[in-house]
């Protein structure tokens, strides 16, 4: 009987962190795609004009400033 008592807690303790690691992963995961997506409206209007930068996402190199549009990759 006191088995189970402590049984509960724990499963409950288990399926918290979980659901909120699950949460907190896909929110980031969210934010860094928007965060990628404003990045590449602001390079697409020339807003540093005259100023060598590129942008690299989650996803890898987008844009270089010097080269024109680049291929998605890893690296």
């Amino acid at each position: 009987m006191t088995h189970t008592f402590k049984l509960i807690p724990f499963c409950f303790m288990v399926w918290f962190v979980l659901t909120c690691g699950y949460a907190v992963d896909h929110k980031m995961a969210n934010r860094e795609k928007r965060i990628d997506d404003h990045l590449l409206k602001r390079v697409g209007k020339g807003d540093c004009p005259g100023i060598q930068y590129s942008v690299t996402t989650s996803k890898g190199l987008i844009y270089s400033s010097s080269a024109g549009l680049a291929d998605i990759g890893n690296g």
